[in-house]
């Protein structure tokens, strides 16, 4: 998870592909060769669903959302072999944003280790809370950094679409440790702190991943 520049992007992906398809991981790695061609393309990262083996993740950083949208353009015409067999493979995207790194949103506490998981956490904020919710959001990743040691490290972005779709994306070092947290958490002062900036009205989602790629 790079340290990203101010007019880096990431772009990110999440989908399940259909139960018929075989090969995906040769489909799969051809169709990120191939984007990773494409002008402003820096890097990419994908995850497979811990509990859905059939969900992916992919993210790729990009070097201004301007190019990361032509490669969007282009890479979903379908232009080559490789690309319209990786897209034919999967049903409708589950989640798909370009996103930016909030100001203070790489926290790192300790080293993530290969079999570590990443947890995926997409919530909206209410509308003018942003300020707020970026100094709840640091009282309660320092906590959690502090006394839970599988806790390795955070990156919080901001949807450039929609400012009040935020995404967590952190590190841990077991599923177990992850679960375990959270109940522990649910009603801790600093999580009811950090929660009261949630839309209520919107839907959240959390996914649990580990790397492939």
């Amino acid at each position: 998870m790079e340290n990203v520049e101010t007019n880096q992007v990431y772009e990110i992906a999440i989908y399940q592909i259909k139960d018929e398809v075989h090969e995906f991981k040769r489909i799969h790695s051809g169709a990120l060769d191939h984007l990773s061609s494409y002008q402003g393309f820096i890097d990419s990262k994908s995850y497979e669903n811990i509990n859905n083996p059939n969900m992916y993740m992919d993210m790729v950083l990009w070097e201004s959302i301007e190019q990361a949208k032509n490669a969007q353009e282009k890479f979903e015409q379908g232009s080559t072999q490789v690309v319209g067999e990786f897209l034919s493979s999967m049903n409708a995207p589950i989640f798909f944003d370009h996103v930016k790194v909030l100001e203070n949103g790489n926290l790192k506490f300790r080293e993530v280790e290969e079999n570590g998981i990443l947890e995926f956490a997409s919530f909206h904020i209410n509308s003018g809370a942003l300020e707020q919710f970026n100094k709840d959001r640091m009282n309660m990743m320092n906590y959690i950094g502090e006394n839970y040691s599988n806790f390795k490290q955070v990156k919080t972005v901001q949807s450039i679409a929609d400012k009040t779709l935020i995404i967590d994306i952190a590190h841990w070092g077991s599923a177990t440790e992850c679960h375990k947290a959270q109940q522990e958490l649910e009603q801790h002062e600093l999580f009811l702190q950090f929660a009261s900036s949630f839309d209520p009205n919107k839907e959240m989602m959390m996914e649990f991943f580990k790397q492939i790629r």
